[in-house]
């Protein structure tokens, strides 16, 4: 089945799209090197700790979902799971 590409009103408000993981050397180098796994959760950890605070002046939809995310990063890094490669459609 052909999906549908023109500039038509009816093919643009949901655009179809699609992601490829690709496979770079040189990101797999950085990490090796760098070891970033526990500075990430650490990093993240003090971004949750401050979205936290930040929430706590005022209740933005935007910080919420932000949250949300990064304490979905972090759980993904805590499990030893590669976050790319996570579920990101309501991120």
């Amino acid at each position: 089945m052909a999906i549908p590409a023109e500039n038509f009103p009816f093919c643009t408000v949901e655009p179809n799209e699609a992601r490829v993981n690709v496979f770079d050397e040189r990101f797999e180098w950085l990490c090796q090197l760098y070891k970033p796994k526990s500075e990430d959760i650490e990093f993240m950890e003090r971004k949750i700790e401050d979205l936290e605070k930040r929430m706590k002046r005022g209740n933005d939809k935007q910080l919420k979902i932000e949250l949300e995310c990064c304490q979905k990063v972090k759980a993904f890094l805590e499990e030893g799971k590669d976050v790319r490669l996570g579920d990101w459609k309501y991120c």
